[in-house]
């Protein structure tokens, strides 16, 4: 099996509030959300291009509907900015919508399909984009599906309705795998910690970078903030050494331009860590991503 390619494009189906409102029923793969949320780190981390498709329903009674909190995106799964947003109105993301043509100006001949449900809006997309001669994969526990009564009364499980859509999808219209193995095949793209030129942000004194006076008022820190300044104390610290200062330094002069303006000040340090860690095998790629999705899932 062919691994993950340079330019696939991680796309994110209808996870919005509207998905958690009671009438959907009992539900399959309570861990889909967490699987995702592993996906997703990894795409941001390795700076691969993510989508997210939004459900615009036009049903009245549709809790996806515009207008109220079912159309807004669960919390875990909030775009960043430059993460491209796709609005339907049908099952399939392909319908009525620009992803075809964002995903060809992008360049994207494969694409990984995650979120809910299987057997709707998850399977019209998959079978969509394998008709338009996309390289699909559909990551099998990154995505759910509810209990479907049958029109003869019967109840079918949802993790029956789930196995049975992805064994109809699976080598027709696409290749169903895990999130382990995307995760394993997907190549983190760290940028390389040495720089012979004057970087993006180190234009001080010369147009139109000149500095501005620093702003020394005092100001309360965020958890998150005291957290990763006492991460950079602890790794640095002359009893340890596992990192110095310039190579943290160097791996945040090393940030592209816009990842440097989208970064705030400690986000950058962090990301510099973890660079800086991998760089050095004190920590593999793969064990990074989990980890911090496990620590995400965890509310840390």
């Amino acid at each position: 099996m062919s691994g993950v390619e340079d330019r696939t494009v991680l796309i994110l189906v209808d996870l919005q509030k509207a998905i958690e409102l009671p009438y959907w029923g009992r539900r399959n793969n309570p861990s889909a959300e967490a699987r995702i949320g592993q996906l997703l780190q990894s795409w941001r981390m390795a700076g691969r291009p993510v989508v997210h498709v939004r459900h615009d329903s036009t049903h009245p009674e549709s809790g996806y509907r515009p207008g109220q909190p079912g159309n807004d995106f669960l919390p875990a799964f909030i775009p960043l900015p430059g993460e491209h947003v796709e609005a339907k109105r049908t099952n399939s993301a392909f319908i009525g919508t620009n992803l075809e043509e964002w995903l060809r100006t992008a360049g994207a001949s494969q694409i990984v399909i995650t979120g809910v449900s299987t057997s709707n809006s998850v399977e019209a997309t998959v079978r969509m984009a394998g008709n338009l001669g996309f390289d699909c994969l559909l990551a099998a526990d990154a995505c759910w599906t509810f209990d479907k009564k049958l029109w003869a009364g019967r109840t079918v499980p949802a993790e029956d309705v789930h196995a049975l859509s992805l064994a109809n999808l699976d080598g027709e219209y696409a290749r169903v795998v895990d999130t382990a193995w995307l995760i394993r095949n997907l190549a983190i793209d760290f940028h390389p910690m040495k720089s012979t030129h004057r970087s993006h942000h180190d234009m001080g004194g010369v147009e139109p970078f000149r500095s501005a006076p620093i702003d020394r008022t005092d100001h309360d820190l965020s958890q998150f903030d005291k957290q990763v300044d006492a991460l950079m104390n602890l790794l640095s610290h002359p009893s340890r050494r596992l990192v110095r200062v310039d190579e943290l330094r160097n791996a945040i002069e090393s940030l592209p331009p816009d990842r440097y303006d989208d970064l705030a000040y400690y986000e950058k340090w962090i990301h510099a860590i973890a660079e800086v860690l991998v760089h050095k095998d004190v920590i593999g790629e793969e064990e990074l991503v989990l980890k911090l999705a496990e620590i995400k899932e965890a509310g840390g």
